[in-house]
């Protein structure tokens, strides 16, 4: 019991937003794309969040079963250098390969 409660206590906080009344949900969109520099970002299965971050050479979406997912990221002169896992869990689906890139290296967990 406490051991849970510690990881509990521990997890990341995950913030919820709400858009206001005026706002249609259908019209934003759920697709985040990240080019350069370093991030974190969060997948959330309901509108409005996010529901696919793309990088140069990857796709990232929740894990089935999974509601939300907040992940770190760092892309260099178009090149993803890391993606780890923060909370939640993901899936990683491949983009074309582009001629002369190395492919990146592989989401880790916690």
């Amino acid at each position: 019991w406490q051991h849970q409660q510690e990881i509990e206590k521990n997890a990341p906080v995950i913030a919820r937003y709400e858009l206001s009344e005026d706002v249609d949900p259908a019209t934003r969109p759920r697709q985040l794309v990240w080019s350069d520099g370093p991030a974190r970002l969060g997948l959330f299965r309901d509108p409005p969040g996010v529901q696919e971050i793309v990088l140069p050479d990857r796709r990232l979406r929740l894990a089935p079963g999974y509601d939300q997912a907040q992940v770190g990221v760092e892309v260099r002169d178009g090149v993803t250098v890391t993606v780890a896992v923060l909370a939640g869990d993901i899936v990683e689906l491949p983009l074309p390969e582009r001629r002369g890139s190395p492919p990146a290296p592989a989401a880790k967990s916690p």
